[in-house]
């Protein structure tokens, strides 16, 4: 019987032993994607967009700014995307990186380099991101003018750490963890106006509101919404339903109705994206939260 133990124990010990080295050894698992034939400008009309979007619709503000500057993102102000700020997961601790053009940001990366990351999910050095930054479709025109803008910052020194990886972390990363792609074909140009076609764009492929406000499947984090946005299987209830139908009762597609909606419905979450961006981007993705909600109370 002590036999059968001490046996029994080693080949466990020795099982144990061969799948942490298994993990150790994926945590540097490197892929291929195509770079972006994008390039950075010094047109200040496109370096414009980039700075609505940036802190609009995109929000990297809120991640990419440094620790306690939240009541100034909230209120739209530009301030230095230079990260470090740390956020404790389940899979450890990870820091937004620097986004100024020091070389402890992007100073040191190419255009292509820093829009194959946005785009398929995949570092400079061939290893797979985690998808916080879904602009997989984000059109070429916007990618130009998101780079654009965040080439034209001053430079910030600050050297961010590595991420933190806990024992779960490790495994994902070995096991699970792979670049994310574009879903179908991505637009060169969007085109920009009021409609909900354009909100669609701007809430899926740039602004990711389904990141949060869409169900997914709690094993594969898989989206299972059979289009849009919807309320989400979570105890965080979205409230996108309730101000989307109350903007289609005071008036639909129309920038002039904006003011009187805000100060009506006084709905935290537009207030905030208004702050941020011009008022055309803030009327289309109303517009599509509205179709998406009416879907909703069909379902």
């Amino acid at each position: 019987m002590r036999k059968f133990l001490k046996w029994t124990g080693i080949i466990l010990l020795v099982i144990i032993a061969g799948l942490y080295i298994t993990i150790l050894a994926n945590q540097n698992k490197k892929y291929d994607a195509p770079y972006p034939v994008v390039k950075a400008t010094k047109d200040s009309a496109i370096i414009a967009r980039g700075k609505n979007l940036v802190f609009g619709a995109a929000h990297c503000a809120n991640c990419h700014s440094p620790k306690g500057m939240e009541e100034r993102v909230n209120k739209g102000e530009e301030v230095p995307l230079s990260g470090g700020q740390g956020f404790d997961i389940p899979l450890g601790v990870l820091y937004a990186k620097n986004l100024t053009p020091h070389e402890t940001g992007i100073g040191s990366l190419s255009d292509a380099a820093i829009a194959r990351s946005l785009r398929y999910g995949v570092s400079t050095s061939g290893a797979a991101l985690f998808d916080f930054m879904p602009f997989h479709n984000t059109s070429d025109e916007d990618l130009v003018a998101i780079i654009s803008y965040l080439r034209s910052q001053p430079q910030v020194k600050n050297e961010v750490p590595k991420h933190d990886f806990n024992l779960l972390g490790k495994i994902v990363k070995a096991f699970v963890l792979k670049p994310a792609g574009p879903a179908g074909e991505v637009p060169v140009v969007v085109k920009r106006d009021t409609s909900a076609q354009y909100g669609k764009y701007l809430a899926n492929s740039v602004a990711n509101c389904r990141g949060c406000h869409t169900n997914r499947d709690l094993m594969t984090a898989e989206f299972i919404a059979e289009r849009g946005m919807q309320r989400p299987s979570c105890p965080i209830v979205a409230v996108l339903d309730t101000w989307a139908n109350e903007w289609q009762t005071i008036h639909v597609n129309s920038i002039e109705a904006l003011p009187g909606f805000l100060a009506a419905t006084r709905p935290s979450s537009v207030e905030v994206l208004a702050a941020k961006t011009d008022d055309a981007m803030v009327v289309a993705m109303l517009e599509q939260f509205a179709r998406d909600a009416s879907d909703v109370a069909v379902h």
